[in-house]
């Protein structure tokens, strides 16, 4: 796939994935976006183009697909003058939307679009911060007991099947809409097991940034490797400006060299 000669004449860099995309704790623990700061717009400086983030904290690969569509379906004449990358969580994660506000830290920019302030973005190990929520009048017995339910009650085979779903079903809607995109993981690569086998044959791997089933090519790894640390305010392991300005340059990088 010639990505360079594409990318060069598009507009827009958009962005969408998880914090890692969005820039969470850049600047103070548990900061929830710092798009300004993070990697899309360094890559679109560096460019001289526009970028478009609507990565979040928490976000997962249903939100992707979801908010991802929403905003071409919003601003469709951006379809022809966008180079599309996302950086994609894990398959754990989920989100449901309630009958009112939850997320108060997530910029307007981005909910005005994608309507965000009332989806409760849902992932493994969320046990102690969700009671915390409860307590404050965020979310409610129902909405937390949801969550426990989720997780008891969702196999593994059923993770993995759904976030094949998912990957394949942007694939197959920028393909369809002839949009140049590039995907990578950002901590886990994809599961092999033969059982998977009738999903895995339909990503194609061309438009992936190495290998989705190398963790040698995931977005964490290769920062590790490279030498970065997490700041010191940084409880849940993100990488600060400088990961983000490096990740930026290995993109463009990686396109002009795949």
């Amino acid at each position: 796939v010639e990505f360079n000669k594409i990318l060069e004449s598009k507009k827009y860099i958009f962005a969408n994935g998880c914090s890692h995309t969005a820039g969470g704790e850049m600047e103070f623990t548990f900061q929830n976006t710092c798009y300004e700061k993070a990697w899309p717009t360094k890559m679109a400086q560096l460019l001289e183009k526009e970028s478009i983030n609507l990565a979040v904290s928490g976000g997962s690969s249903k939100r992707i697909v979801r908010t991802t569509m929403l905003y071409f379906g919003t601003y469709p004449q951006r379809l022809k003058d966008s180079f599309v990358i996302i950086g994609w969580p894990g398959p754990h994660r989920s989100e449901i939307r309630t009958g009112h506000e939850v997320n108060s830290n997530i910029p307007k920019e981005v909910t005005k679009i994608t309507d965000d302030e009332y989806w409760l973005h849902m992932a493994p190990g969320n046990n102690e911060s969700f009671k915390k929520r409860m307590k404050q009048g965020n979310i409610d017995k129902n909405l937390f007991n949801y969550y426990r339910m989720h997780y008891a009650m969702t196999s593994e085979r059923q993770f993995w099947e759904e976030y094949f779903v998912h990957l394949i079903s942007l694939q197959s809607y920028f393909k369809a809409l002839r949009v140049p995109y590039l995907f990578y993981s950002t901590a886990n690569v994809l599961h092999e097991h033969s059982q998977y086998n009738n999903l895995l044959k339909q990503i194609d791997t061309r438009h992936w940034l190495g290998s989705p089933f190398n963790q040698k090519d995931t977005y964490h790894t290769q920062l590790n490797n490279a030498g970065f640390n997490f700041p010191e305010w940084s409880k849940t392991n993100h990488y600060g400006e400088d990961g983000h300005a490096w990740w930026a340059e290995r993109l463009i990088s990686y396109i002009a060299n795949p």
